[in-house]
């Protein structure tokens, strides 16, 4: 026991050393940097507010923030409305740095972007997401997003999250999603063409009307309810999972690989469901 006091007190010492290292911060040096900029930081960080823009008939809607969730509505007037609602308070190490979002009226529409941010709350909250109102048809170029709310917006969307899920409800347009780590849900979606695929994580189709329809993923399943009098061929496939339609198991042969082609109406559209790893459910509502 005496051969473990010596550990002990120096535990205990270090413990009060990080404590008093952290009221340190907080107290006397108010958040300021360190010599050196490294170290423990306070920061209190609320993003300034940004003015409306004003927009044309269809306006592209171009947004490039890989740190931030987005959140996209409709609005009632011709102009773009951005909310920056990142936060950040608590203590940080490294030196702070915060990216501006950057929002800019462009010849055909509205850009708006962020660089990456380097600070990382070490004890405290942080939020990083940002809420975007656009025309409801507006057209939606997403380069890169940590994922995705999108509702309302007619004029068509493309989008690439490179962490986090993509939810879309009363979309029209083409379609072409794309996910590096999370979930794609498309709920009312009318268009010309729809499109697609998760690295990892699930599908789910509802109500997804369009001539052309092609899904996949590499590790998940893939639900798809059909809107009512469809008329497509479906071609599902699974290379280690079961295919159901209606709740119900189809095909033979009990095997890692499962396919099936079928169609619903009369067939004149195609739908097109793979996935490498999960079971696909088709329900045509009859």
């Amino acid at each position: 026991m005496g051969a473990r006091l010596p550990l002990i007190a120096m535990l205990v010492a270090a413990e009060v050393a990080i404590v008093g290292f952290a009221i340190y911060s907080f107290g006397f040096h108010g958040g300021t940097i360190f010599a050196g900029g490294g170290g423990l930081h306070r920061m209190n960080y609320t993003a300034p507010v940004i003015a409306p823009l004003a927009v044309g008939s269809a306006p592209r809607i171009a947004i490039d923030d890989p740190s931030d969730r987005v959140y996209i509505t409709a609005s009632n007037d011709r102009f773009v409305h951005v909310v920056d609602r990142t936060e950040v308070r608590g203590l940080l190490w490294g030196t702070p740095n915060i990216a501006q979002l950057k929002v800019e009226r462009t010849n055909d529409g509205v850009s708006i972007r962020r660089g990456d941010s380097s600070s990382m709350v070490a004890m405290g909250y942080s939020d990083q997401r940002i809420e975007v109102q656009v025309p409801s048809d507006a057209v939606l170029a997403i380069a890169r997003c940590g994922g995705a709310d999108i509702a309302g917006v007619t004029g068509g969307v493309s989008a690439h999250s490179v962490d986090g899920s993509l939810l879309l409800a009363d979309v029209g347009g083409t379609v072409d999603l794309r996910d590096d780590d999370g979930r794609i849900e498309a709920r009312r979606v009318t268009g010309n063409a729809f499109s697609a695929h998760t690295d990892s994580g699930r599908i789910i189709l509802d109500t997804v009307v369009s001539p052309k329809i092609e899904v996949s993923t590499n590790d998940g399943r893939i639900v798809a309810t059909l809107a009512p009098s469809t008329d497509v061929t479906v071609a599902a496939r699974t290379n280690d999972g079961h295919i159901y339609r209606e709740g119900r198991r189809v095909g033979g042969r009990d095997t890692d690989s499962q396919s099936q082609t079928f169609s619903v109406g009369s067939g004149s559209g195609s739908m097109s469901l793979v996935t490498n790893d999960g079971n696909i459910s088709i329900f045509t509502n009859g």
